[in-house]
């Protein structure tokens, strides 16, 4: 089998329409054509700013299948960043919060909490640095001090 692939791309209107097409020569002789057309195209769907893309495939017998996916805009427009230190129960704590904005114009936060302090371990006295990631959705990751059990947990420890 012998095949050559073009691909062409127009941007009209706001729409990006990216065409592949497949010249097939069999075997046998017999020549063939499929093509693939990719629109996308960003649009206001039910009030939401939203990506829309559209696959059209041309099969070499002719048929067609379309598929079509939306997804929300998520682009971030701005940033800001705070951070506050205070001393708690003789640890030094850092929060530090990002809230960003997007494109449709909700916010998310994001926050770090990194607490540094003392323990004794083992009867001697260590610098133990603890990091909590809160993500947007509220999700928490925190890194704890190698004294706690289980494969995930990582530590900051000096002596």
């Amino acid at each position: 089998m012998n095949s050559i692939t073009s691909t062409s791309t127009q941007i009209e209107n706001g729409v990006t329409r990216t065409t592949e097409t497949v010249h097939e020569t069999l075997k046998n002789g017999t020549k063939q054509q499929k093509q693939t057309v990719t629109e996308t195209s960003r649009q206001m769907v039910d009030g939401v700013l939203s990506d829309v893309k559209t696959i059209t495939t041309t099969a070499a017998d002719g048929t067609k299948k379309v598929t079509q996916s939306i997804e929300t805009v998520r682009d971030v427009v701005s940033t800001v960043t705070a951070t506050q230190t205070a001393l708690v129960d003789g640890a030094k704590v850092t929060t530090q919060t990002t809230t960003e904005t997007l494109a449709d114009g909700s916010e998310q936060v994001k926050r770090v909490i990194t607490s540094t302090g003392t323990e004794v371990i083992e009867g001697v006295q260590h610098t133990v640095k603890t990091v909590t990631t809160i993500a947007a959705d509220g999700t928490q990751t925190v890194a704890k001090p190698s004294t706690m059990p289980g494969p995930s947990t990582a530590a900051w420890v000096s002596c």
